[in-house]
C-alpha cells in the first residue's frame, strides 16, 4: 500500500473525524518504511518503544493541544499489559491493512471487515472503491454491501437488483460477457446466483444467463395461464413485467423472448395445449398474439363474435407488450367486425334522390369507410392470407350486396330527375359563389384545398383528424359533384363561373369561355373574378420555407391548392394502393392546414374534391363490362363515361345532353349504369370514376377555421377508491373515463403502479388506454388488479402511493407523472392474507 494512500486515510481521521491522537499498531512491522516516509502537516510522529511513560506525559501534560501519530511496532498487547490502553480507548486505533483501510475509506461498520477480506481482489482496485463510495451507507449489512459490490463490478449505477439484471440480460442479448466476467473476476458470481435463487427461485448446479431467461419466461407464462399445481415465483413474474415496461431495456426483452420462442418451439406448444381465451392476459411470447389473432379470425368468419365482443377482447390486448407488432392485424379484425355488423344491421333502400343522398351521408357511407379501413389494415399484415375467408365474405357483400344493390336502387331514381341540379349549398357548380365568396369579404384571406378523388367517406375521417388538432375548428358537409364525375369537369366546377362549356370537338372544359385546364389557366380564371388570387400545386407550397412562403403569398387573398395523392395512385399498376394513398393524403392535407395557419397566419381553409370514385379489391367480373359503339365522335372517355357529339348509345349506359347536366352547348355524355364499366383500352377497372353512383358524386366539404382558444386535451379520468387500505397481496383499483373521446378530447395512454413513498415500485406495472367514444358510464370503467412483488407485511401501517405516469406530448415514453390523479393507501395485511 502506498504512502500516499496511508497519508490520505490518516488525514481523513484528523480532519474529517477530528481526531487528535491516532495509535497505529504494526504487528509485523511491514509498514515501518511507510511510517518513516509519512509527512502530515500539524501532526507530531512518535515511535513507541521504551518510552511509553514519556509518550503519555507528552500528550497529556507537555503539549495536549498538538496532534499525534503514535506508531507501535509489533503486536498489540493484552489490555492488562497495555500501557497505552487509555490512549487507544480515548483516541483511535489505526490499521494499515487493505481491508481496514477500505473500511475507513468507505465509512463502513467494522463488522463488515470479513466481507472486505473475502473479496480483497475487488477492494484492491481504487476504481471499485471510488464507485462503491457513492453507494454505501453506514447501516449497510453483508447482503446490501455485496449487492452494491455486484453493481460496481458490473458497471451499473444503481444497486437495485433489477437494474443489475437488466444490464446482464442486455449483455446476453448482445452476445457479450464483459459484465459477467467482472463478477467472476472478483468472486461475485456465486453470490449473484445465490441472490437470484433467493429472489426468483431459479436454482441450477450450473446456472447460466440464458437458463435464467428461459426460467423467467416459463415461470411468467405458467402463472399467467394459472397452470394447476404450479406455484412459481410471483417476484420473478413481476420482474418480467417491469422488464417489459423499461424504456431502455424493453428491446432486450423483445429480442430474447423471440429467441426463446424459436428455440423452444413455443408456438407449437401453445397451439397444442392452450385456448385463446386463456391467453388474453398473457404477453410473454409473440406467439400468443398470433394464436389469439388466428382464433379471432376464425370466430369472425364463422359469425361467432359480435363487434362489441371483438372490441372488448382487443382492448385487453391493446395494453400488452406485443400489441404494437400486431396492431394492423387487430385493426383488420376491428374493421372487419364493424363491416359485418353493418351488413347485418343496416338495410338500405332508395325512395328518392333526396332520400338517397341523405341515406348515404348519414349512414351508408360507413360501408365504404369500414371497407377502406379494413383493406388498409390488411395490406400492412405480413400474413394477411389468414384473413382470406373473412376478406372473401366482405368483398362479396361489398361488391354485390352493397355497391351493386345500392347503385341499382340509386340509378332507378335518376330517371325521375329533370336536370342534374341541386341546392346552391350542395351543388358543386355553386361552390365559389356559395362557399368561397362569403368568406373572402373585403380583407379576409382564404385557401381552398382541392384533393383529387377525396371521396365523402374519407372526408369524414379527415374532418375527425383535423378536429383533434390544437386551435382548429371544423364544420363538415357535403356537395354533389358535376356529371360526369371526372377531374376536368370537377375542377372547372369549383372555379368561379357563370357557365361551363366544352370546346367543339375537344375535351377541354371552359369557364365563361376560358380554358380551365392546368394551374396556369385556373389562375387566370380566378384572377378574372379576384385579381389577388392564384392556383398552384400543393407540393410546391409544401416545399417552401416560412419566409419564402410569406413573401410569395403576400399579394394574394385567395389560393387554390391542388393535392393529388389519391387520383395519381388510382391507375395501373398502383390502383390497389389507393387506400394507402388516402392515408398519405390525410397527412399532406394536415400539413398544408398547419402550414397555412402557423406560417402564413391564414385563418380560413376550405377542403373539398373534384369527384369521388368506386373501388373494388377483387378483379371486376366480366359481366360488368359493356360494349358501347365508339367512333371519332368521342373526344374523351374512361371506364365510366364518354364525351362527344351525337353519340350512339347502348343498353348499359345513360345518355345525357349538356343542358341536363347544367352545361352549355351541344356536347353529349354517356354515363355507365350502376356498376358497369365501358370496355376500353388502357386504365384500370378497380379504381374508376366518371359515373353517377353515390360514391362518385357525393364529395366532402370541410370548413376549417383557426381558433387559438381551442386546445386539444387528453380525455379525463378518475380513480374510484373502493378501499383506503391494502389488506391482501391482490389489490383492485377502478379507473373511470369521465367523458367520451371526440374532436378535441383525445385518447390518453397511462402507466399505473403502486410504489412506496421513496418511489420504489412494489407492484406489477399496467398500461391503460382511455380511448372509448362511448357515453354509457357502465362501459367507461376499467378494473386493474395489482399484484405485489414482495410480502408487504413489513410495511403495515405505512402509506403506499398509486403512481400514474402519462406520455408527455410528442414522446413515446411515460415521463409525465399525474400527481393530481394519484392516490394513497395504508398497508394493513394480516398473516395468511390472500396470495395471488
Amino acid at each position: 500500500m502506498s504512502v500516499e494512500t496511508i497519508a490520505a486515510a490518516l488525514k481523513r481521521l484528523y480532519e474529517e473525524q477530528d481526531r487528535s491522537v491516532v495509535v497505529w499498531y504494526d504487528e509485523e512491522e511491514s509498514f515501518r518504511a511507510s511510517y518513516e516516509a509519512l509527512q502530515i502537516d500539524g501532526v507530531e510522529k512518535i515511535v513507541a518503544e521504551r518510552n511509553l511513560f514519556w509518550i503519555k506525559y507528552r500528550i497529556y501534560y507537555e503539549a495536549p493541544e498538538h496532534k499525534y501519530l503514535v506508531y507501535v511496532p509489533g503486536p498489540r498487547p493484552d489490555n492488562r499489559d497495555n500501557w497505552l490502553l487509555d490512549l487507544v480507548l480515548s483516541s483511535y486505533e489505526f490499521k494499515a491493512d487493505a481491508s481496514s483501510m477500505a473500511i475507513r475509506e468507505l465509512g463502513l461498520d467494522v463488522r463488515l471487515k470479513p466481507v472486505l477480506e473475502r473479496y480483497g481482489a475487488f477492494f484492491k482496485m481504487e476504481k471499485n472503491r471510488e464507485a462503491l463510495r457513492a453507494l454505501v451507507e453506514p447501516l449497510d449489512d453483508d447482503e446490501s454491501l455485496l449487492n452494491k459490490m455486484m453493481a460496481v463490478a458490473a458497471g451499473v449505477k444503481s444497486d437495485a437488483f433489477e437494474e443489475l439484471l437488466y444490464a446482464l440480460l442486455d449483455e446476453l442479448h448482445r452476445e457479450k460477457k464483459t459484465r459477467c466476467n467482472r463478477l467472476e473476476k472478483f468472486g461475485l458470481l456465486k453470490p449473484f446466483w445465490e441472490r437470484v435463487a433467493r429472489e426468483f427461485g431459479y436454482r441450477n448446479d450450473e446456472p447460466t444467463m440464458m437458463g435464467l431467461v428461459i426460467y423467467l419466461f416459463d415461470n411468467r407464462f405458467r402463472l399467467c395461464v394459472r397452470e394447476e399445481g404450479f406455484e412459481g415465483s410471483k417476484r420473478a413474474s413481476l420482474f418480467v413485467n417491469h422488464w417489459m415496461q423499461h424504456v431502455k431495456y424493453r428491446e432486450t426483452f423483445r429480442a430474447l423472448s423471440r429467441q426463446v420462442e424459436e428455440e423452444l418451439g413455443i408456438e407449437k406448444s401453445l397451439a397444442a395445449g392452450h385456448a385463446a381465451d386463456a391467453l388474453l392476459e398473457c404477453d410473454t411470447y409473440e406467439a400468443i398474439d398470433r394464436l389469439v389473432i388466428r382464433e379471432l379470425v376464425k370466430r369472425l368468419d364463422a359469425g361467432g363474435i359480435t363487434e362489441a365482443q371483438m372490441a372488448e377482447i382487443i382492448d385487453q390486448r391493446k395494453a400488452r407488450f406485443w400489441y404494437g407488432e400486431f396492431s394492423h392485424y387487430y385493426d383488420a379484425l376491428l374493421w372487419g367486425a364493424a363491416f359485418l355488423f353493418l351488413q347485418e344491421n343496416l338495410p338500405f333502400e332508395v325512395k328518392s334522390i333526396a332520400q338517397g343522398i341523405e341515406g348515404y351521408v348519414s349512414q351508408w357511407y360507413r360501408f365504404d369507410y369500414t371497407y377502406r379501413k379494413y383493406l388498409f389494415a390488411l395490406t400492412h399484415c405480413a400474413n394477411g392470407a389468414i384473413f382470406d375467408a373473412v376478406t372473401g365474405r366482405i368483398e362479396k357483400f361489398y361488391t354485390n350486396g352493397f355497391l351493386g344493390g345500392l347503385s341499382d336502387a340509386w340509378y332507378a331514381q335518376l330517371g325521375t330527375l329533370e336536370t342534374w341540379a341541386f341546392s346552391r349549398e350542395t351543388d358543386q357548380k355553386h361552390f365559389f359563389a356559395q362557399h368561397v365568396q362569403p368568406l373572402l369579404g373585403e380583407k379576409n384571406r382564404l385557401c381552398v384545398i382541392v384533393s383529387d378523388a377525396l371521396r365523402f367517406e374519407s372526408g369524414v375521417e379527415l374532418n375527425e383528424r383535423l378536429g383533434r388538432e390544437n386551435a382548429i375548428r371544423t364544420e363538415f358537409g357535403h356537395m354533389i359533384a358535376s356529371l360526369p364525375s371526372y377531374t376536368q369537369l370537377g375542377m372547372a366546377s369549383l372555379l368561379p363561373h357563370d357557365r361551363l362549356s366544352y370546346a367543339e370537338g375537344r375535351a377541354e372544359v371552359y369557364a365563361d369561355g376560358h380554358s380551365t385546364q392546368g394551374t396556369l389557366n385556373r389562375t387566370k380564371v380566378l384572377q378574372r373574378r379576384l385579381p389577388e388570387s392564384i392556383a398552384m400545386q400543393a407540393s410546391d407550397f409544401l416545399k417552401m420555407k416560412r419566409d419564402e412562403a410569406r413573401a410569395f403569398f403576400k399579394p394574394y387573398r385567395l389560393v387554390y391548392l391542388y393535392e393529388n395523392s389519391i387520383d395519381a395512385r388510382g391507375k395501373p399498376p398502383t390502383e390497389d394502393q389507393v387506400f394507402e394513398a388516402t392515408e398519405e393524403c390525410f397527412g399532406r392535407i394536415t400539413r398544408l392546414v398547419k402550414k397555412l395557419h402557423n406560417e402564413l397566419q391564414w385563418r380560413n381553409v376550405l377542403i373539398t374534391a373534384d369527384h369521388g370514385y368506386l373501388y373494388e379489391k377483387s378483379d371486376v367480373d366480366e359481366s360488368r363490362f359493356c360494349q358501347v359503339p365508339r367512333d371519332e365522335r368521342w373526344v374523351d372517355s374512361n371506364k365510366r363515361m364518354a364525351i362527344g357529339d351525337d353519340l350512339e348509345t347502348a343498353p348499359c349506359v345513360l345518355k345525357y345532353d349538356a343542358a341536363f347536366l347544367g352545361i352549355e352547348g351541344t356536347t353529349q355524355f354517356l354515363i355507365a349504369k350502376s356498376m358497369q364499366r365501358i370496355r376500353a383500352k388502357g386504365g384500370g377497372s378497380k379504381f374508376v370514376h366518371g359515373g353517377a353512383t353515390l360514391q362518385e358524386v357525393v364529395i366532402p366539404l370541410i370548413k376549417v377555421n383557426r381558433k387559438t382558444e381551442l386546445r386539444s386535451r387528453p380525455v379525463d379520468f378518475d380513480v374510484i377508491r373502493s378501499s383506503s387500505a391494502i389488506t391482501s397481496n391482490l389489490f383492485i383499483v377502478t379507473f373511470l373515463q369521465k367523458e367520451p373521446v371526440h374532436e378535441k378530447i383525445l385518447p390518453q395512454h397511462v402507466q399505473v403502479s403502486i410504489c412506496d413513498e421513496e418511489g420504489n415500485v412494489l407492484s406489477d406495472v399496467h398500461e391503460l388506454v382511455f380511448d372509448s367514444s362511448e357515453s354509457d358510464p357502465e362501459k367507461m370503467h376499467r378494473k386493474v388488479t395489482f399484484r405485489f412483488s414482495r410480502d408487504l407485511t413489513p410495511l403495515n401501517g405505512r402509506s403506499v402511493v398509486l403512481r400514474i405516469m402519462a406520455r408527455a406530448q410528442g414522446t413515446n415514453e411515460f415521463n409525465k407523472e399525474l400527481t393530481e390523479k394519484s392516490d394513497r393507501y395504508t398497508v394493513n395485511i394480516s398473516f395468511g392474507a390472500e396470495e395471488w
